[in-house]
Parts: structure tokens; sequence; C-alpha cells
């Protein structure tokens, strides 16, 4: 919510079977937002498919998935704006 997400904001989740998916897909029933689920085998070619036509502005993946959405993100045609990592360490001024 902090990122201006309401209501009805479409989510890509790009996880392998694990918690985080879990965790992802009820917070965001609790928000109200729209989860998009994008499987985990998929490639380049049909998650950017994905992404263009489910208009989702944020995808949680995994950093072995980052290079690929970074590419995405860069080079096609989505509305995604912001890519959030599962398994990235926070910074250790975050932890204290």
């Amino acid at each position: 919510m902090r990122w201006g997400f309401a209501k009805a904001t479409r989510v890509a989740l790009h996880l392998d079977n694990c918690p985080e998916f879990i965790f992802c897909w009820f917070g965001l029933a609790k928000i109200g937002a729209i989860m998009v689920p994008i499987n985990a085998r998929l490639l380049r070619e049909e998650s950017t498919w994905i992404l263009q036509n489910s208009q989702a502005c944020l995808l949680v993946t995994s950093a072995q998935f980052y290079p690929m959405y970074q590419q995405i993100q860069q080079e096609d045609a989505t509305q995604l704006q912001h890519i959030c990592l599962t398994d990235v360490a926070l910074p250790a001024v975050m932890m204290a």
C-alpha cells in the first residue's frame, strides 16, 4: 500500500513453490489487489505476454528470475513499475 497500490491493483507473482507465494496470495487478498500468477517454468516471451495483457504494475519474484524481468521492464511495453524480490537479505542497517 505504501507504493500507492489500492483495490484492484494487479500484482504478478512469479515464484517457485515456496511459503512466500502463500504469504503474497493472502496479503494481496487482504488489501483487495488482484493476483496474477505466472508459472515459474515460463520463459521470457510468455512472461512478457502475461505482463502486457494483465496490466500488472508490481511483480513479486525471486533473485533467480530478476535478470529476465529487469530486461522485460527495460525493453518491452508493460505497465510494470516495481520488482520486489523475496530472497534478498535486507541491508544490515535495516536489521538493527
